[in-house]
This record gives structure tokens, C-alpha cells and sequence, in this order.
């Protein structure tokens, strides 16, 4: 047998610098094969039918027939390998994927990829679970309060907005991931149950601007700037407190009740200086922003008050437990609430 070793074989004009097999001829290939790759941009452009080639931004294998058919399911997010760098970028490459965890990688984090759960459902899909806010009704001032425990300071307001993780994936027990340190976002969801994600409500687009690079950061951009005994509607008009727009899915659910809102109000505390004597304050806020719902009633997750050197600290305080601290026991414990962001 003879073999034909070439370096570099190219086809001639006459052909348009295509190398043929004549017909009636089979090309047969013992080792390995490799095929062209590109990306969305990369993509030829001089197109014949039959050009195939491999997308490695869609991590999917592409054949051309008078339009761009996709071959294969989409890889991206299946591996450490081919991490994406959000749940959404996962849903373009592949509109069918479906809600489970994947790899994501964000833009720019030097980091090793980690492992996200995804909604790919919920409006659209794109979700990525940041955390996991629980209250089993544990003895108040429980080390386990972690939402509720770093709440006295100034601004800093600890886990929500440092970069320390928490704990293990878990849609039903404290949690806090690398996805809240590290990926950007504009929109987050709410949901209950825990395991049995009940969907609650999600921040409407155009009110979270875009620079915050993640959902630590937003937290730290946000300040404790309530009047003393103030009311939830007159420091939300006096700019006082943030509001962001939801779209709620009309369940009325027994710690934020965020059925009955257009507007979730975060970070609703009394500033230093207007009360140290008796501090409320809470993250994300139960009280309405067109009601005069008092501060004093720390309702919501992440739920605190300091009341003479005594310090009230609690994950969740249902609206059934309204009072003038966060309470010793809470009515319908356990509550399981997680965040999400895309």
C-alpha cells in the first residue's frame, strides 16, 4: 500500500479551491476528523449548501441548508469546560433548555466555574439562584439568623452585601452562592416554599441599573435612610427608601403579601442618629409604599432592631407577627424565600 503525505492541500480555482471526491468515491477517515469552528460573528457569510461546522460560543454543531440549521442540543453550561457566563446566555444558545443547574463562568470573574440552579421558565427563563433566606422559627437571636444578624452598622449590612458565600446549594436551608458575589444582573425574582418554588414576584426591567456588577454590590449601594418612627409611605415620597416595580404573579404570600404590591420597598430602616434608642430595620420590606406602615414593625427578610444595646435579629418576620421587635417565635414557620437574578 502507498501512502500520499501532503502538508497542506488545497483545492484549484477551476473549483472554486474546493477539494472533491469524485462520485462513485469514498473518502474514508481512520483517525480524527476536524471540522471548522466559529462563532455567531465568525459565521461564513459565503455560504453552500452543505457547509457544517461547530459554534463554540452556542457549543452547538451548525449545517447550512439555504438557512443556519442547529444539529445538536447546546452545550453550553453542560461542563466546568463550557461554562456560560449566565442562565440567559444558556437560553439564547438553546431555547429548550430546561430548569436545573449548570456551569456559569461570569464575564470577567478569573475564578473557577461554578455550579448555578436555573430557571429557564419563569418569564422567559434566565434565572440564575443567588440564595436562600430560611427561618425554621429557631430561638430568637440564633447564630442562624445570618439575613437578620449584621444589620446594626451604619450602612454595612454583612452577608448582604459581602463577598463571602454561605453554606450549600439548597432551595430550603440558608444559603448564599458565588452568584450573588459575582454575577451582574438587572432584574431579580422572589419565590417561596422552598422546594416548592412558588413563584412571588420579579423586579420589573429599568430598575436596577446596570452597574451593579452583583447583587452584593446593589445591597451595598443601597442605604439605611428611614426617619426615626417613620412611616413606610412618607419615606418612600421623601426618597428616603428604595422602591423598585415588580410584576407579582398574584399570590398574596404570608411574609411580604407581595400579591397586593406594585412596589417592594428594600432596605427600610431608621438611619443612625434619629433613634439608636429603638433601630428597625429590614431588607426586604413587607410595608407598603402608598400606607403608612410604620418602621417599628420590622416585617420582611432580614429583620432587626436594636433597642438599647438589646439586639432583635431574625431571617423572616411574617406580617402575622407585626410587633415592635422581631419576635421570639414566628406563626407558620418554616419559611423558605429565595432570590434569583438575571
Amino acid at each position: 500500500m502507498s501512502t500520499l503525505s501532503v502538508y497542506n492541500l488545497q483545492g484549484i480555482s477551476t473549483y472554486s479551491n474546493t477539494v472533491r471526491i469524485p462520485t462513485g468515491h469514498t473518502l474514508d477517515i481512520n483517525q480524527n476528523l476536524k471540522i471548522p469552528t466559529w462563532t455567531n460573528s465568525t459565521r461564513p457569510t459565503s455560504t453552500v449548501n452543505g457547509l457544517l461546522g461547530f459554534n463554540t460560543e452556542t457549543y452547538t454543531l451548525e449545517l447550512y441548508f439555504g438557512a443556519w440549521f442547529t444539529l445538536a442540543q447546546s452545550g453550553l453550561g453542560r461542563s466546568a469546560g463550557s461554562a456560560a457566563v449566565s442562565a440567559s446566555a444558556i437560553k439564547t444558545a438553546d431555547p429548550t433548555a430546561t430548569d436545573g443547574i449548570y456551569w456559569i463562568k461570569p464575564t470577567g470573574y478569573t475564578g473557577a466555574a461554578f455550579q448555578v440552579y436555573c430557571d429557564m421558565t419563569t418569564n422567559g427563563g434566565g434565572w440564575m439562584h443567588v440564595g436562600t433566606i430560611s427561618d425554621n422559627n429557631e430561638s430568637i437571636n440564633n447564630a442562624n439568623h445570618i439575613w437578620g444578624l449584621p444589620l446594626n452598622p451604619s450602612q454595612d449590612t454583612g452577608i448582604w452585601q459581602d463577598s463571602n458565600t454561605y453554606g450549600s446549594l439548597s432551595l430550603n436551608s440558608n444559603y448564599k452562592s458565588l452568584a450573588w458575589i459575582h454575577c451582574p444582573f438587572t432584574q431579580f425574582l422572589c419565590k417561596d416554599l422552598g422546594v416548592g418554588q412558588r413563584n412571588l414576584f420579579f423586579t420589573n426591567a429599568g430598575q436596577i441599573p446596570s452597574s451593579n456588577s452583583s447583587f452584593s454590590t446593589f445591597w451595598g449601594s443601597l442605604s439605611w435612610g428611614a426617619d426615626g418612627s417613620e412611616n413606610s409611605n412618607t419615606s418612600y415620597n421623601g426618597g428616603r427608601t428604595k422602591g423598585v416595580t415588580i410584576t407579582n404573579f398574584s399570590v398574596v404570600d404570608p411574609v411580604l403579601e407581595s400579591g397586593n404590591k406594585n412596589i417592594i420597598l428594600l432596605k427600610f430602616g431608621e438611619r443612625d442618629g434619629v433613634q439608636d434608642g429603638n433601630k428597625d430595620r429590614t431588607m426586604i420590606a413587607w410595608h407598603r409604599h402608598d400606607q403608612g406602615d410604620n418602621v417599628d414593625s420590622p416585617n420582611g427578610l432580614g429583620c432587626f432592631t436594636n433597642r438599647s444595646g438589646t439586639l432583635d435579629r431574625r431571617n423572616i418576620v411574617p406580617t402575622a407577627n407585626r410587633a415592635d421587635f422581631p419576635p421570639g417565635s414566628i406563626t407558620g414557620a418554616p419559611f423558605h424565600y429565595t432570590l434569583w437574578v438575571r
